[in-house]
């Protein structure tokens, strides 16, 4: 038996409280990092639009080859809009790629 401040617990329930506290902290911290991820497409297939891809949960960044350089475009897995770095959103990727390469 545990006495704190006048309280008595079991050994168990103080065990119990501080292993979900514990698993809570873990919980926690897969979260953060299992909702990020990257992949170089273009590593592979060279000739690709996609350089690389960040997902990070709900948006996904593209970094995209433009003529004179790369841009950044974001996809919505929620609205299912690719988003060009000029703030317009379009369906299709192409359209969102010529928008942040102009």
């Amino acid at each position: 038996m545990c006495s704190t401040a006048g309280q008595t617990r079991s050994l168990a329930d103080v065990l119990a409280e501080e292993w979900g506290a514990y698993m809570i902290k873990i919980a926690a911290v897969g979260l953060a990092l299992a909702a990020i991820y990257s992949d170089y497409p273009s590593f592979v297939k060279r000739g690709g639009v996609v350089e690389a891809y960040t997902d990070r949960g709900p948006i996904v960044e593209l970094i995209v080859r433009c003529p004179a350089g790369t841009g950044i475009v974001s996809y919505s897995k929620l609205e299912k809009l690719y988003c060009s770095s000029k703030l317009d959103c379009y369906s299709g990727l192409k359209a969102a790629v010529a928008r942040t390469c102009d």
